[in-house]
């Protein structure tokens, strides 16, 4: 017999953490399904800068804080837990996972995104051979070296900040002229002088042995391609969103569409974070979650299952 949940949340990043608190507040039975640990990205962040009133907080401990809060609030938490579907019955989700299955009067995804490839010769033969999605999870083996960063985002001027404390070089590698991220995130990379800026340039290929030992840039104003010696390859290009194992309305990207209550095209179903928007930040993914999870308790205690 499977258990029946109040609400069940799918992603134990920020956005479902957040949920996870509002729904316990509520206290409706909840628990969360996370497929890898409870944090998501900022639980592998040295510092995030821009979350307001805490210029310099530790993201390790943003996630143990929110962590102890959801479980005091008698919250489960189910890891590693991955979702693979989502099936309707009457007014009651059943969600499938690998581990199990859970029954729900209401669903919150949550589950954050994949890192997106370059799609390039090398990328996925050197993937943890000197390709690497992140810096704080991989940049300690790279103590001393030459290190590419591709992308213009705020992920990639954090990541190339970080990882110019480790190497000898990093080469910050942006297929467009200008930044995407903070003008002040921007102004300290421009000011770090282990930082090489290379604008106007593509990754061609990533080539190497056993390991890493070079890549290919192209600078797209000349048409000229050359090679660069390089150790290692941190890739900072977006992320796809995981939803591929819902099935409501998503737009060409597979962001999943919500209105502004965060409610899907299925009643019952709800979604938060970097799964409704690309370049969601740590702030916005959390008020997302606590609005989706007091959508998600309107819509138990006022529906008759």
């Amino acid at each position: 017999m499977f258990e029946l949940y109040d609400v069940v949340i799918i992603g134990g990043g920020p956005a479902g953490m957040s949920a996870g608190v509002f729904a316990g507040r509520n206290l409706l039975k909840t628990v969360i399904l996370e497929k890898a640990v409870l944090g998501g990205q900022p639980a592998v962040a040295e510092r995030i800068e821009n979350f307001p009133g805490f210029p310099d907080l530790d993201g390790w401990d943003l996630t143990t804080r929110l962590e102890k809060h959801i479980k005091g609030l008698g919250v489960g938490v189910i890891e590693p837990e991955e979702v693979r579907s989502i099936e309707t019955h009457g007014k009651v989700r059943k969600v499938i996972g690998s581990r199990g299955a859970y029954l729900a009067k209401a669903v919150i995804v949550a589950s954050g995104g994949r890192p997106r490839l370059l799609n390039v010769p090398g990328e996925r033969e050197f993937t943890r051979k000197g390709v690497h999605y992140c810096a704080h999870c991989a940049g300690f083996g790279y103590e001393g070296k030459r290190i590419a960063v591709v992308g213009g985002g705020e992920s990639a001027l954090l990541g190339a900040i970080y990882l110019a404390g480790i190497g000898e070089k990093v080469f910050l590698i942006h297929r467009r002229e200008f930044f995407r991220s903070e003008k002040i995130l921007q102004d300290r990379v421009l000011h770090t002088k282990e930082i090489e800026m290379m604008q106007d340039y593509v990754v061609e290929e990533i080539f190497g042995e056993r390991i890493v030992t070079g890549i290919q840039v192209r600078n797209q104003e000349t048409g000229v391609s050359s090679r660069m010696d390089m150790d290692a390859v941190f890739i900072y290009i977006g992320y796809m969103p995981n939803t591929s194992f819902v099935d409501v309305d998503k737009d060409d990207k597979g962001f999943i569409k919500v209105n502004l209550e965060f409610e899907t095209s299925i009643p019952g179903i709800f979604a938060c974070g970097n799964i409704v928007r690309e370049n969601a930040q740590v702030i916005s993914s959390m008020g997302e979650g606590a609005m989706a999870a007091l959508s998600a308790s309107r819509y138990v205690m006022g529906t008759v299952f």
